[in-house]
Parts: C-alpha cells; sequence; structure tokens
C-alpha cells in the first residue's frame, strides 16, 4: 500500500491530472494480471472447458462468461439493458460510472463523422448517414464498428469476453493503444 502512494505521488509530479488517470488504471490492470497469473491462463481456462466437454447444451451462457472473465482476472459487471449497454459499459470502464453513456456514444458518433472516409467504406449511398443518425439516438444498440470507433476515439483497446464458443475473446485496438477496457 506505501508503494501504491509512493508511485502515485511520483506520477502526479511528473505528468498531469488527464494522463495520470489513464496511467492509475493501467497500475490497476497489471496488479489484476499479476495476481492472476498464479491462478488461471488462457491455456488453461481453454483445456478445462474441452476436458469437461462443456457447452451451452449443458452449461449455461452466464456461467460460461463468468469463468472467462474470472480466468484473466476480471468479473462480470451487469450494466442497465436497455440499448445503451455497449456504451454503458465502456463509460463504467473508462469513468467508473455507467451514467456517462451518452458522453460515450457522442464521442463515438463524433469520431465516425469527423472520419468518415475510414467508416463510411462499410456502407452504400446514403446508408452512412442514416447509421449516423440512428446511432447518435440514445437506446440505439452498439455494433462493431462503434467498439472500433469508440476504442479510437478514447484511445484505448476494448476486450469484447463473449460466451460464445468460438471467437469469443475480441479485440479492438486504437491507432496510439494507451488505455485498456474490459
Amino acid at each position: 500500500m506505501k508503494r501504491d502512494e509512493e508511485i502515485e505521488r511520483k506520477l502526479q509530479n511528473n505528468l498531469n491530472i488527464k494522463s495520470l488517470g489513464y496511467v492509475l488504471k493501467a497500475i490497476e490492470i497489471l496488479k489484476r494480471k499479476e495476481k492472476m497469473k498464479r491462478y488461471s491462463t488462457f491455456d488453461r481456462h481453454l483445456s478445462y472447458f474441452k476436458k469437461n466437454n462443456i457447452n451451452k447444451p449443458q452449461y449455461n451462457e452466464k456461467k460460461i462468461l463468468e469463468h472467462r472473465l474470472w480466468a484473466i482476472g476480471c468479473e462480470l459487471i451487469e450494466v442497465i439493458g436497455d440499448g445503451n449497454c455497449l456504451f454503458r459499459s465502456i463509460s463504467r470502464n473508462l469513468f467508473h460510472k455507467q451514467k456517462y453513456h451518452m458522453y460515450v456514444r457522442k464521442k463515438c458518433v463524433e469520431y465516425m463523422i469527423n472520419y468518415k472516409e475510414e467508416y463510411s467504406i462499410y456502407f452504400e449511398n446514403n446508408e452512412f448517414q442514416q447509421y449516423i443518425k440512428n446511432m447518435s439516438k440514445n437506446g440505439y444498440w452498439g455494433d462493431e464498428l462503434c467498439i472500433k470507433a469508440t476504442a479510437d476515439a478514447f484511445d484505448c483497446i476494448i476486450y469484447i469476453i463473449t460466451s460464445t464458443l468460438e471467437n469469443w475473446h475480441l479485440k479492438y485496438e486504437s491507432k496510439n493503444n494507451n488505455v485498456y477496457c474490459y
């Protein structure tokens, strides 16, 4: 604990307040990863599922997700399921509160507009404008494109952990890769 305070003091003397939050979050993540090294790894997790033949009919999706999160040193934190769940989850990870979900959504949409040439290639004709209009609405479900745009907008890496049997650990990197969100 004393060492943590010393690190924080040194960081405060050398960094501006905005950077400090990112650094402290990174330190927190590193500590969690270090702690979980002795418990489990992805390899152990995968072999556990294969060895015990765990699949959806036998094992509910929530249990699978909880086990996968536990294996990487994370925990399941439920968010309000009102169509804003993607943005609530990211808000929870970046700001420790779900209530900033509209700010996260706004930054995501603004980023896609500002980098239209990068994001509009997935749409034909005026579909991109309609997509932006819909995505700006409260309660409209975020998608994979939003995950990437949000990672870029907030300069973070977003990991998506799912209960699906394959491709359950997805990584969306920003251009600079500074902060981690699970």
